[in-house]
């Protein structure tokens, strides 16, 4: 029987190299693994938001654990739903004061329209989009409708 360390290993493994027509799986510079509650729910909510594509699902009926990767040119998403994942007792906006991961960020073209696209799929907002102009971004937080944050960053435009 396999414990739940061997099993995310084994299912990591599993995603393992892309399949033709997801070759940009290969070349995102990020991945990250989100624990959800709704893998159905979050798969839509990623795909749809920030138009991801699904490369794969699997299914470990035995262990009570569900995978779906989802990617995109920049970012590798694994969402995990588990039997025996417990909710963070943690609000999205008090992340940050708990080791660990407080939030994850994807760089988009248009931050006003990845956010109101995502609001419209349930995020709700945490920080409203502001100028950081000594990093030349633009940056928003979300926290996605299971109360993970999404930090959404769009380059600022050059002076000319």
């Amino acid at each position: 029987m396999l414990n739940s360390s061997t099993l995310l290993i084994a299912a990591a493994l599993w995603f393992g190299p892309p399949t033709d027509g997801h070759a940009h799986c290969a070349q995102a510079a990020a991945s990250v693994a989100l624990s959800v509650p709704d893998i159905d729910g979050a798969r839509d909510f990623y795909a749809t938001g920030l138009q991801m594509q699904l490369a794969s699902e699997r299914e470990f009926a035995d262990h009570g654990l569900r995978m779906a990767l989802l990617c995109s040119a920049q970012l590798n998403l694994e969402l995990l739903q588990s039997d025996q994942a417990e909710p963070d007792p943690t609000t999205s906006t008090r992340r940050h004061l708990r080791h660990g991961l407080s939030k994850f960020g994807v760089r988009v073209d248009s931050i006003e329209k990845v956010s109101e696209r995502l609001l419209q799929l349930g995020a709700s907002e945490l920080v409203a989009p502001f100028d950081e102009v000594e990093l030349g971004l633009r940056i928003a937080v979300l926290a996605d409708p299971f109360g993970n944050s999404l930090q959404l960053s769009e380059a600022l435009a050059k002076p000319r």
